[in-house]
């Protein structure tokens, strides 16, 4: 253990000599001085853990030694020592700060006793503040985390609702453009209201990336592929930018969703441009990295093995304010107008919601640059699927139908019934069992909400499975809060659609599901 830095202060010499031997055949350090101006430029220049004042010597007593000590240095224990022994002087050195107070002439063991009391006393008051300092940051973080939950909880539910009504107006969109002849002047008009629904259904893309759910399509990826691909598309939109790629050839697979990702990247590279008006250059590296040890990370990680996405930019930077509420939703330095403040909250929400890590380094004109980790996995990477068919495929059967929202019901029965299905429809979730209880034998396919009130989507599954193990279940959702469970359940489902979705995807995903079943073919998402 370090040996103690005492300061003895008394203008008798001979007592500084003593406690000098004393002191230092009980294990302490000891420096004396019979001034007090000199112990104290000492104790500002050099290390010190406790003084032994005298209270009255000449040119600056005790109590002004004291009073600077307690100014510069408030922690530093100081004990008085002094033949003045009454209790006026006590009182008056112990309320300007002093630890302790001990009349001479004293004993040396209980002079020792009194200096590690004040000794530990100091140790117990510093680990204390280091606790208290690791406790309020600690509960900083809590309270950072319980806000972003709270804002994600409400972000979802927004996306939720709004998906819905994105859901009813395509629609009714769908059914008027079935109507209408090839070349009707109002197909122009239909395709306008298509495209903003396409963009009201980013924004809540974005929303739910943010709450890191409608994570569903989920699957081995190389990112690299992902990156070349997102680069291609962005490249026509910010000509001023030159994107340079340093991607690790026999990049290992991880598990994500290869829209999501796309949105990721897009989102990064969009406000790397935005951070360069002037035009730069950005790039985007990947490689394979392992975590062994957390010590030296800026924010906590499990070890294991990772994929390392990195995007950095030459731009403007951001100061220590601005990284702290860059991940939150809604906040943005762009004009108005320019931002909605989503981006880099849905970054955030995405990767999370992939079980992956975040982080950003930046300085005020020195450029920003993203660290992303994703989990690597041992499987072996799926090729992209091939664009679906772009028109409606007709068919015939018996569809039960199963959603809560009236609207889309009415909706889906009348599409389903224009592309040559008969549709049960059922409210909720004990009117979906009772109607397929009888008609079992004549249902061809269930098309069943995730998210409905008193009975789940995901109860309603069990229970349709318990009737018939194998009845095809087509899943549809805006939203749902319980990411793991949901994505256990499109899982073991026959297919998945996020709301909103396009009649086409909505015909092709029937057919699909049918024909497997006709053909006894197990399905793809078993």
């Amino acid at each position: 253990m370090e040996k103690a830095q005492l300061v003895v202060v008394d203008d008798e010499a001979r007592l500084c000599e003593s406690l000098n031997i004393l002191l230092s055949e009980r294990g302490f350090l000891v420096q004396c001085f019979t001034d007090g101006r000199n112990a104290i430029d000492y104790i500002q220049n050099d290390k010190c853990d406790l003084v032994l004042l005298d209270l009255i010597m000449p040119q600056m007593d005790g109590y002004d030694v004291l009073a600077f000590i307690k100014k510069i240095l408030p922690d530093l224990p100081v004990i008085i020592m002094t033949a003045q022994g009454s209790a006026e002087y006590a009182v008056k050195a112990l309320k300007g700060g002093a630890e302790d107070y001990i009349c001479k002439p004293f004993e040396v063991d209980e002079l020792c006793r009194r200096i590690e009391n004040a000794l530990e006393k100091r140790r117990l008051h510093q680990d204390y503040s280091l606790m208290a300092g690791k406790l309020a940051i600690t509960e900083a973080q809590l309270r950072q985390a319980q806000k972003m939950e709270a804002i994600a909880t409400l972000a979802g539910g927004i996306a939720h609702d709004f998906n819905n009504i994105l859901m009813g107006i395509q629609g009714h969109t769908s059914i008027m453009k079935m109507h209408l002849e090839e070349g009707h002047p109002f197909q122009k008009r239909i395709k306008s209201i298509e495209k903003l629904i396409e963009g009201g259904s980013k924004l809540t893309s974005q929303l739910l990336g943010y709450a890191r759910r409608g994570r569903y399509e989920v699957k081995p990826l190389n990112l690299n592929h992902i990156i070349t691909l997102t680069v291609e598309t962005f490249k026509p939109l910010r000509k001023e930018v030159v994107c340079n790629l340093e991607l690790a050839p026999d990049l290992p697979a991880v598990e994500a969703d290869a829209s999501q990702m796309e949105q990721v990247l897009m989102n990064l590279l969009v406000n790397a441009a935005d951070a360069m008006p002037e035009g730069g250059n950005i790039y985007i590296r990947t490689k394979k990295t392992e975590v062994i040890s957390t010590e030296n990370m800026h924010f906590p990680i499990k070890p294991g093995s990772y994929v390392l996405m990195s995007i950095q930019d030459e731009g403007v930077g951001m100061d220590e304010a601005t990284k702290e509420r860059i991940f939150e939703p809604f906040f943005t330095t762009k004009e108005m107008g320019r931002g909605t403040g989503l981006g880099l909250a849905s970054v955030y929400g995405i990767v999370k919601g992939h079980n992956g890590y975040i982080d950003v380094k930046s300085q005020p004109n020195r450029g920003t640059t993203f660290y992303l980790y994703f989990p690597i996995v041992e499987e072996k990477v799926v090729s992209p699927e091939e664009e679906g068919t772009t028109r409606v495929v007709n068919g015939t059967g018996i569809v039960l139908m199963v959603d809560d929202e009236e609207e889309i019901l009415n909706v889906g029965k009348t599409i389903l019934e224009i592309m040559g299905y008969r549709v049960i429809c059922a409210r909720d979730g004990e009117e979906a069992i009772d109607l397929y209880r009888k008609h079992k034998d004549e249902i061809d396919i269930v098309i069943l909400d995730v998210v409905m009130p008193r009975m789940s989507g995901k109860a309603v599954f069990n229970r349709l499975k318990e009737i018939n193990p194998h009845v095809p279940i087509l899943l549809i959702s805006g939203y749902s809060s319980d990411r793991e469970t949901t994505h256990k359940l499109i899982v073991k489902s026959d297919g998945f659609l996020q709301k909103p979705f396009r009649i086409e995807d909505l015909s092709r995903s029937i057919q699909q599901i049918i024909r497997r079943k006709k053909s006894g073919v197990q399905s793809l998402n078993a």
